[in-house]
């Protein structure tokens, strides 16, 4: 089990990347980056098919519990909100790996748009 306080708001990459963390079979039979498990659900939910849209439901609500904060305020004493900056430094090898992932991508990016 896990418990983490990362949104499942934008794909279902996130979705599929915790069932995999888990270890939730079959999810966990194929890794999260080979898109198999999102192509599938992609499919069900863009194409509108019931009985996935329903499995996939069903499986959710099997293995996941979620809380909004103004659901168990009451019954839990959140500490107030800091916000701490931290500078790190990299070092060379890492601002070497790090200058080049950024040309590697904007040259994607650049292909792309």
């Amino acid at each position: 089990w896990a418990v983490t306080g990362t949104p499942l708001s934008s794909s279902f990459d996130d979705l599929v990347s915790q069932l995999y963390f888990i270890e939730l079979e079959p999810f966990m039979t194929v890794k999260p980056k080979d898109g198999i498990w999102e192509g599938l659900l992609d499919d069900a939910i863009n194409h509108h098919r019931p009985p996935a849209i329903v499995a996939l439901t069903n499986l959710v609500r099997l293995v996941m519990w979620r809380n909004l904060k103004k659901h168990v305020e009451d019954e839990v004493t959140l500490p107030e909100l800091t916000v701490s900056n931290q500078k790190v430094l990299s070092s060379p090898a890492e601002s070497v790996l790090y200058a080049h992932r950024y040309h590697e991508m904007r040259g994607v990016l650049e292909k792309e748009l």
